[in-house]
């Protein structure tokens, strides 16, 4: 085998862009290529004959670098060789640059030398801190958000019924589970007069900012229609939201279940815009599903809106949710669906709310293989005994199937 002479290893030192230095185990340097010379600025001439570290490397690594030397005129061996690593170079100028070295160890007529590529790695240096420059400033914008967005669902759960007070009528258990940090669910009960109370579940398309902004404003909207027309019927709301908020508004459709208890006349009115039925669960097991009504709300009258109304009676169960509760997959894919959740409401209609409740969240969250990928709201009303007569009219309702 051949190796190349001393003009083709000059020739390659000359043609190589990165700097190429060899020098003893002394330190000294014995060669210095012209891109040496272009990047740390001393000729060949000034630098030949010189110590390497003492040439370009700064003070403060030099003690370091002494006992290294004294190690590799040894065994040839020391921390940097067969490695790439990078320092601070010294310019003639006195200015610093960054650089990586990659150093090789050989031995020459019984003495170690090294071998050193060294690349100028400003460029590089300078891209990097841009980076990190433009990765902070994400990231404080990202903290802005989140906090943005933490405030926001703190002011979304004021939505939720967590303020209600204990009621006569009325037994009331629910749980609100977001897929994301906020979500297009809303469940709410407003004290009505004569004893009435309205119950609405809202299902707003799509997840997120957007959703929760539609379903806070949805909300805002019932709050005044109740206020201003307290006797107002499930049609007539469900049929002013639909005039409110017609599709091309926020682009968003929703889904709403909008009932009304009189436990004075023993009845449940209810309106259902292309929301997952509610169930009313009798004592004897049988299940009501509350499907009448029409689309959902924002398509603009395709349909008319209908109205049922319902005879209850004492520890009846009434029971709505949003269709993430049905929709959660196992890992297999399959959904719990609503005969599913129906099953598990219905096996535990005999508990108390809170019971009844803990246990459908525990079944729905089982079955869910991961986080889920909807907003997940349920929630149940356990109907109290009325100590009053029933009127002519009540008796009627009561005596329907």
């Amino acid at each position: 085998m051949t190796y190349p002479s001393e003009p083709y290893l000059r020739a390659m030192s000359e043609a190589s862009h990165d700097p190429i230095t060899m020098i003893r185990s002394d330190d000294t340097i014995i060669l210095w290529s012209p891109a040496a010379e272009r990047v740390f600025g001393f000729s060949a001439a000034e630098a030949i004959g010189r110590k390497f570290h003492e040439l370009i490397v700064p003070e403060h690594y030099h003690s370091q670098a002494s006992a290294g030397l004294e190690r590799f005129a040894r065994s040839g061996t020391g921390p940097v060789v067969g490695t790439v690593s990078e320092f601070e170079a010294r310019c003639k100028d006195g200015s610093l640059i960054p650089v990586e070295r990659s150093v090789s160890a050989c031995l020459v007529d019984g003495q170690w030398h090294a071998v050193g590529i060294l690349r100028d790695i400003s460029e590089r240096k300078k891209a990097e801190q841009k980076l990190r420059a433009a990765y902070e400033q994400i990231r404080q914008q990202q903290e802005i958000i989140s906090h943005d967005l933490q405030t926001a669902a703190k002011i979304q759960e004021t939505l939720l019924p967590f303020a209600v007070p204990p009621s006569p009528y009325y037994e009331l258990a629910w749980f609100y589970r977001p897929s994301a940090l906020i979500g297009g669910d809303i469940f709410s009960l407003t004290p009505l007069a004569e004893g009435k109370t309205a119950i609405y579940m809202i299902d707003v398309s799509g997840h997120g900012v957007s959703a929760a902004l539609v379903s806070a404003s949805v909300a805002q909207f019932l709050r005044q229609k109740l206020a201003a027309s307290p006797d107002i019927s499930p049609t007539e709301i469900v049929r002013a939201l639909d005039a409110e908020y017609p599709l091309e508004r926020f682009d968003k459709f929703f889904t709403i279940i909008f009932m009304v208890y009189d436990p004075a006349a023993g009845t449940i009115s209810s309106c259902n815009a292309g929301h997952p039925p509610g169930l009313l669960i009798r004592r004897d097991q049988t299940v009501h599903s509350l499907d009448v009504g029409g689309p959902p709300v924002g398509l603009g009258d395709m349909l008319p809106f209908h109205e049922e109304v319902l005879a209850v009676n004492p520890d009846d169960l009434l029971c709505c949710y949003t269709d993430g509760a049905m929709e959660v997959e196992d890992q297999a894919g399959e959904q719990l669906g609503m005969a599913g959740l129906t099953e598990v409401v219905r096996s535990r209609r005999d508990e108390a709310a809170t019971a009844i409740m803990a246990g459908v969240e525990a079944a729905v969250m089982g079955h869910a293989h991961g986080p889920p990928a909807d907003d997940v709201t349920c929630a149940c009303l356990k109907l109290k005994k009325i100590s009053q007569p029933l009127t002519s009219n009540q008796k009627e309702l009561k005596e329907q199937p």
